[in-house]
């Protein structure tokens, strides 16, 4: 065997192998981005005045698994702040908090709400009784999940006249749509 044959074998060895890899990249990068997590996350918050002049904020933090891959949260909090005006900006303060609930996947009395199946959701409520309501609100949401990921913060804006006063306040929605891609 002389050396011109011996470059032949490598170069095809050579080349086997970088057709390989690049086989093995487009199956990391494109087939198992179907079974990446995905979800898209609702807040809808809305209150009611008591007799007393107290007011009862609800707000529903939703979380839908809109991937092929079971979504295993570990924590999930929801925040009420207050807000600021900056200049024409409203922003929301986060020394100001109102109220918060923090729900973790260890509680057994919230047992099988953290697993969220292909096409499923979950309800994070939050009740609370509050003394007063600022007239707008940033309810804060986020959560936690096994895939060691962390989601982006969803901020929802809760403005408390929804109508005419006296009128029943009307539920609002915020909506956040997520497509992680994490193997």
């Amino acid at each position: 065997m002389n050396l011109d044959d011996l470059h032949h074998i490598t170069g095809i060895a050579v080349d086997a192998a970088i057709f390989a890899g690049a086989i093995a990249a487009g199956i990391k990068f494109r087939v198992y981005n179907v079974f990446g997590y995905r979800w898209r996350t609702d807040v809808t918050c809305s209150h009611a005045e008591l007799a007393d002049g107290s007011v009862i904020l609800l707000a529903d933090y939703v979380v839908n698994n809109t991937g092929r891959r079971p979504l295993k949260l570990t924590d999930v909090s929801i925040t009420v702040h207050a807000a600021r005006q900056s200049g024409q900006l409203i922003e929301h303060d986060e020394s100001k908090v109102i109220t918060a609930r923090v729900l973790h996947a260890g509680d057994r009395t919230l047992q099988g709400i953290f697993l969220i199946e292909p096409g499923e959701r979950t309800i994070f409520p939050l009740r609370a009784r509050l003394d007063r309501l600022d007239e707008y609100v940033f309810v804060t949401c986020t959560f936690a999940t096994l895939a060691q990921r962390t989601p982006t913060v969803f901020r929802s804006f809760y403005v408390r006249s929804a109508g005419p006063a006296g009128a029943a306040a009307q539920p609002q929605t915020a909506t956040e749509l997520r497509d992680d891609d994490d193997q």
